[in-house]
């Protein structure tokens, strides 16, 4: 059924967000930071997930340790990988199930949802270096609640109806670090390039086998060497001037912080999430900005993805592992999900790059439907998500014959023209605006549909983009973007 939706509209709203629970006020502190801190040590879990693929990338990559593996025996280890196929075999042969449609899912309703301001750009650097709780307990004094009417006005703790399109000045120093830092972030994906060109050009001027020799080594060492999870990278000072250098704003809806809580306290029937977040555009900033933020005020971190061949660059492959970042594999993503993890995916790819329109946000997701197959197939729900003003931090040149998108393709890595701030690999300074709208619960109540039907995935698919269409009209005006529309292709 084709519906369109309002979040301001409460009937409207019955259809996709969950029970209300108790507030965080009434959960015991002391219970939420224990579970905290079980789901920050499998961070160091999901982190190994990819290492067996550099080996075998037909088999699904089993991790190299699960919590307090070094206190299990193998042969337990395999009794809990014997627990998860039988459970999955139970869900496959309820041929009942399966058949039901999705007209036949109503979540319930909770007319008393709103929305959550974090707006970190006013915040020192130096808070990142907070431990969690006095983290947490930072952002939740500077969190605004408000609600959004049918015509357009905010109530509650935020009134002002462009906030998010804002900037703020900010110190000289902090420009400056940013500006460097992203000239060497920017740079570090082409390093191959030019150890490549130079060495090709000292073996054709002179043949010496030495600089051939020390390239290798230098080569081999920055692609083989171990990269282990640090926590703390996301948290350096360096990398929190961002949060003001783009005044960056992160929302979210109380229902999902209420979904992820009931998570953390084992509730049934609240399987593990994945995040739709778009645009990626030339560098999906808005989006990289926003786990360190969600993963304090949600409570538990989302586990974020990257393409296969960022792991094979030197340089590059460090600063995403060092996230705990996987790979956008579906084996890796479905393992993920095994250990209770929520995952966090950019829809749109890497042609979401090579898209360039004036009056208009232009996704290409209207084909892209491996999240509604694959969240069909594990009984797992979904959460849109939109980043505002990505897509106008560079200016994009596009090749107009289309040859460097499909070498792109192929590749698996973008290869695109742009220019930044003075024609350099810095972005423009323009605010940020992340918005995480409400679950969209599994339409097969949470179990999985081992062979869904194309209709299926097309349905589920088309409540995905309305959901993610109804986020964007429902927060546009608030960046200033009342004139564009959203458009899949």
């Amino acid at each position: 059924q084709k519906f369109e939706l309002n979040y301001w509209d409460p009937a409207a709203v019955d259809c996709m967000l969950p029970t209300s629970i108790p507030n965080l006020e009434q959960i015991s502190t002391n219970e939420f930071d224990d579970l905290l801190n079980e789901t920050q040590n499998d961070m160091t879990d999901v982190s190994d997930l990819d290492d067996d693929d550099e080996n075998n990338h037909d088999e699904i990559s089993v991790p190299k340790s699960t919590p307090n593996m070094m206190q299990i025996a193998t042969n337990e280890f395999d009794g809990m990988l014997d627990e998860i196929d039988q459970e999955q075999k139970e869900h496959e042969h309820n041929a009942e199930v399966e058949k039901l449609t999705f007209s036949q899912a109503q979540p319930s309703h909770q007319p008393h949802a709103q929305w959550c301001l974090v707006d970190v750009a006013r915040l020192d650097p130096s808070h990142g270096s907070l431990p969690h709780k006095p983290r947490r307990d930072l952002y939740e004094s500077i969190t605004q609640r408000f609600r959004i009417h049918a015509d357009g006005s905010l109530s509650g703790e935020v009134t002002d109806t462009e906030f998010a399109c804002r900037s703020y000045a900010i110190p000289a120093w902090y420009e400056w670090a940013v500006f460097l830092w992203f000239n060497f972030f920017i740079p570090a994906y082409f390093v191959p390039i030019p150890l490549f060109v130079y060495t090709a050009y000292r073996l054709y001027c002179g043949a010496q086998w030495m600089w051939l020799l020390l390239t290798i080594l230098l080569g081999l060492l920055l692609e083989f060497s171990p990269v282990s999870l640090w926590r703390g990278y996301l948290d350096i000072p360096l990398l929190c001037c961002q949060y003001n250098y783009f005044s960056f704003r992160f929302v979210y809806h109380s229902s999902t912080k209420d979904y992820v809580s009931k998570q953390l306290l084992g509730k049934a029937g609240h399987p593990p999430l994945t995040l739709l977040a778009v645009p990626h555009a030339i560098v999906p900033l808005a989006i990289n900005l926003m786990p360190p933020i969600a993963a304090h005020t949600l409570n538990k971190p989302l586990i974020g993805c990257m393409a296969e061949v960022l792991r094979y660059l030197p340089l590059v492959r460090h600063l995403f592992l060092w996230q705990g970042a996987i790979s956008a594999g579906k084996q890796s993503i479905v393992r993920a999900m095994q250990l209770g993890h929520n995952i966090g995916l950019i829809a749109d790819g890497i042609a979401g790059m090579f898209v360039k329109a004036d009056n208009a946000e232009v996704i290409l997701l209207k084909h892209r439907k491996g999240i509604a197959k694959m969240s069909l197939e594990r009984g797992t729900g979904v959460i849109p998500a939109y980043g505002f003003g990505s897509t106008s931090l560079y200016t994009l040149y596009v090749d107009p014959y289309g040859i460097m998108q499909r070498i792109s393709r192929r590749l698996k890595m973008s290869l695109v023209a742009f220019a930044g701030r003075y024609w350099t690999f810095a972005p423009a300074r323009t605010p940020l605006y992340f918005v995480m709208g409400p679950v969209i619960k599994n339409p097969n109540k949470g179990v999985p549909i081992k062979n869904p039907t194309q209709q299926q995935i097309d349905e589920f698919h088309d409540v995905i983009l309305t959901h993610l269409k109804t986020l964007f009209d429902s927060h546009k005006s608030f960046y200033g973007w009342s004139h564009k529309q959203i458009v899949f292709m």
